[in-house]
């Protein structure tokens, strides 16, 4: 055994010290130099993620570092993250704008982003710094036509052509670019047969062809070029996309026999193309024979057992037609086939949680006390659905298929907020993606956000007009946000499609009535055959004959939903509407619902009920004991505490009716409608500073509450307060309610109060046109109507609109006291005719 002497010893650690200390005092360019150096090992790698630590630990040091900024953006972009690599070559280019490369890229980006002023800038600074460099030509080109300056591109784009004669892509550029100019077509086409003469192969062809079918007149031509593609091109791929584009050439003019010979065709020549099997397999899918497509895909599974895509594409293809557990094979086979595969695991992943969510919604099916939420986080398929997810952003944050499978996966664990996260990312990251801008729009629907959800439902639309279910959540959307005539739009598309869809048939025809057209609301709903009419037809037949006032047929069709959903109270309360002036069958609709409440002693809605019917029995203590158990046994439920609020106010205990809604405010204190509906007390009480304030708070916890907005605009215009406040918040519910009467009345009271009268004109006018014919305030918003008239110098038609008034209240009148009945007289009837008798005399 040998010792060290202490000699030894201490030059060892001399040793040591001197190498901590030439490390320590390493200089921060030294370091810099180091992490770079590293940076490009990575990036050489493709260590991309490792790439970008490095590059931005030297930029720790040196934030001036072009090189660094630059190779970091090329980081970003093998990433997907498109907007921090813009970021970066922004930065490149401002520290060194002699880099023609990154201008070119950054110019290339900015075009993408939009920014064409950017990406003009950027072909500028390379044309002046490399005048020889043909991409500069081609990017200030393509900038102009973005900054639509067209006739300014033509010089740079035969500048670049000059420079790069025998660059096939420059020449197919200049006649894409003349094609696309208004009569451009014949300066077009000799660019093209010229590219095709100087370069004959698959792309030059292929683009002279694609040319020619925009003219009907052309399309022999076409049909010759793109035989003539099939025949010159000697391999793939390009041979597998000239049969596609050939068959799809047929597809498009009508000759689908001639389209499916050809894939056939294809098949034959290419047996090992999976991409002509796809082909065809779609042709059968959607003319739905599901046998022979199933039979195409598999076999493309076939000709490469390391191939995963065909299995992605069975996968795809069997969860359509809702075999989840067959789709579920099929992405395992494709993990088997490349097991790194990220798209494999994506898709096991997506069918894990939707066929976990589906086992969770079948569970609380059966045991309906046990919450969905609850045992679909329970649930072992959708947990290890989610951990594959995050497992694979832990690796590549910015994938947007893993945030839209992460979105599913939350929205099924009942996180909303999380699952709207995930589809935004998803869809910023593909903006071009229809499904997730459908899901996402899907998802802020489901939280009650129906203006964001709309432009989302039609940006999927707009990218795919094919999505026929966002026509139905569309309709409803619409419908929601008080746009009836867009509902029906919608839900008509959506059923030309799906007839047999009751629930969307019974959505147009609710839109229907609210736009006052009760008998096509009838025709709409009388178009399902009686032996398919579910309860949901029922019911609303029997609301629209209730609104017709055939109380009778409405009372039958009522009479059967309750056979088919007993003790409903949506139904119950209906029937209370209806019968509770008809001496006949008031006694046997009590019956329905106190028995319903017996029954159901823990159902708020027909505890509400209850309490309805005891008030009109004027039994208040058992009214009051039915309307506090609703509150009790559904403390969150605004409307129980409302009715208790109601019956206060009705029996006058005026303090105990604001306490209600205090108290219900204690419950949920951040919710607008409570504090709306306390606003509307106190405006009724005459508490106009309170019920001011309360609206304030509606519109505190809900920049959106457009009603507690056209409230407030109302009652500060009425009294003549802040009247730039009351202009900006009318504003605001116009844009929420853009069809809405009240909300273009309260804007035209607004803009007549501020001495707007010509623009008041046209929102009262709208106001007295998009009202529903029995809106109790109708009156009031003719009133309003005739005044700015009046204030605009046109008292004829202010006298016109106050006559109409008081023909439409005076035939009201008789029409009740053919009833035997008093009619009340409304409070603005004073003031209408007072106006019109000041008219008529002067």
């Amino acid at each position: 055994m040998i010792h060290r002497t202490s000699k030894s010893v201490f030059h060892c650690a001399m040793a040591l010290a001197l190498a901590l200390l030439f490390i320590g005092c390493q200089s921060d360019e030294e370091k810099a130099a180091e992490f770079y150096a590293k940076g490009l090992e990575y990036d050489k790698e493709e260590k991309s993620l490792e790439a970008v630590i490095e590059f931005k630990n030297v930029l720790k040091i040196n934030p001036n570092h072009a090189d660094a900024h630059y190779d970091l953006s090329k980081s970003y972009m093998k990433l997907g993250r498109a907007r921090d690599a813009y970021w970066e070559m922004s930065e490149t280019v401002r520290l060194d704008p002699d880099n023609v490369e990154a201008a070119l890229s950054f110019g290339a980006l900015s075009l993408v982003a939009g920014d064409a002023e950017q990406a003009y800038a950027m072909g500028e600074l390379a044309t002046k710094k490399e005048p020889e460099n043909h991409q500069g030509h081609v990017l200030t080109g393509r900038a102009l036509q973005k900054l639509d300056r067209d006739e300014e591109a033509e010089p740079f784009y035969l500048r670049a052509v000059e420079l790069e004669p025998e660059d096939s892509d420059l020449m197919l550029t200049v006649a894409g670019y003349y094609a696309g100019l208004p009569d451009g077509r014949e300066k077009a086409e000799p660019w093209f047969w010229r590219t095709v003469e100087k370069f004959p192969m698959f792309k030059t062809r292929t683009a002279l062809a694609r040319f020619l079918i925009q003219d009907e007149n052309r399309f022999d031509e076409a049909e010759a070029m793109f035989k003539e593609t099939v025949e010159t091109t000697p391999r793939r791929p390009n041979l597998d996309e000239a049969y596609l584009n050939l068959s799809r050439f047929y597809f498009s003019t009508k000759r689908d026999e001639d389209a499916v010979a050809t894939l056939r065709a294809g098949t034959e020549a290419i047996p090992e193309s999976a991409e002509l099997l796809f082909m065809l397999a779609t042709y059968y899918r959607l003319n739905g024979k599901y046998p022979e497509a199933d039979e195409l895909i598999r076999k493309a599974t076939q000709i490469d057992e390391s191939d995963p895509v065909p299995f992605l594409v069975l996968s795809a293809f069997l969860g359509g037609r809702q075999d989840l557990e067959g789709a579920l094979a099929a992405a395992d086979s494709a993990i088997a086939a490349d097991s790194e595969n990220v798209d494999a695991k994506l898709r096991r992943a997506e069918l894990l949680v939707d066929i976990g969510f589906r086992a969770a919604g079948v569970e609380a099916a059966k045991t309906p006390e046990d919450n969905l939420i609850e045992l679909a986080n329970a649930n072992e398929q959708i947990r290890e659905g989610l951990e594959t997810v995050e497992a694979i952003l832990a690796v590549t944050p910015f994938h947007p298929q893993a945030e839209f499978v992460r979105g599913k996966a939350y929205l099924a664990k009942g996180d909303p907020d999380k699952g709207i996260d995930g589809f935004r990312k998803a869809a910023e990251g593909r903006p071009d993606w229809a499904q997730a801008h459908f899901a996402l729009g899907s998802a802020l629907a489901s939280v009650n956000q129906p203006t964001l959800a709309r432009v989302e439902i039609a940006r999927a639309l707009e990218l795919d007009g094919g999505m026929i279910q966002a026509r139905r959540v569309l309709a409803s959307i619409h419908q929601i946000l008080g746009e009836h005539e867009y509902a029906i739009e919608q839900g008509n598309l959506f059923l030309n499609f799906r007839p047999e869809h009751n629930e969307t048939r019974v959505l147009v025809a609710q839109s229907l009535i609210r736009l006052g057209k009760r008998k096509e609301a009838l025709r709409e709903l009388n178009k399902v055959p009686a032996d398919q009419r579910d309860a949901g037809v029922l019911f609303a037949l029997g609301r629209v004959h209730a609104n017709l006032g055939d109380s009778a047929s409405a009372r039958k069709y009522l009479l059967q939903v309750l056979e088919l959903s007993a003790d409903n109270p949506k139904v119950l309360r209906t029937l209370f509407k209806i019968d509770r002036d008809d001496k006949t069958n008031y006694a046997q609709t009590r019956d329905f619902i106190i028995a319903a409440a017996e029954r159901n002693p823990d159902d708020g809605d027909l505890l509400q009920l209850e309490g309805m019917v005891k008030l009109g029995d004027k039994d208040f203590e058992g009214a009051e004991a039915a309307f506090k158990r609703a509150t009790e046994v559904n403390p969150d439920d605004i409307d129980a505490h409302q009715q208790l609020a109601r019956f206060y106010s009705i029996t006058g205990r005026t303090d105990e009716t604001i306490a209600t809604y205090q108290r219900a405010i204690e419950v949920k204190p951040t919710s607008a409608r409570l504090h709306h509906f306390l606003a509307l007390l106190y405006e009724a009480q005459g508490k106009l500073d309170k019920a001011q304030a309360s609206y304030e708070n509606a519109i505190k916890f809900d920049d959106n509450h457009a009603f507690a907005k056209n409230n407030l605009a109302y009652l500060l215009a009425d009294n003549g307060k802040d009247l730039d406040r009351a202009l900006d918040l009318a504003q605001d519910a116009k844009e929420l309610l853009p069809n809405d009467a009240n909300a273009a009345d309260t804007l035209g009271w607004v803009l007549y109060k501020r001495g707007v009268h010509g623009a008041a004109v046209g929102y009262l006018k709208e106001s007295v046109e998009n009202a529903d014919v029995d809106d109790p305030a109708l009156g009031v918003m003719r009133h309003h109507l005739a005044l700015a008239y009046e204030a605009d110098g046109n008292k004829e038609q202010a006298a016109k609109v106050l006559r109409t008034a008081i023909s439409d209240l005076e035939e009201r009148q008789r029409a009740i006291r053919s009833q035997g009945k008093t009619p009340q007289s409304p409070p603005w009837e004073s003031e209408v005719r007072g106006m019109l008798d000041r008219l008529s005399a002067s």
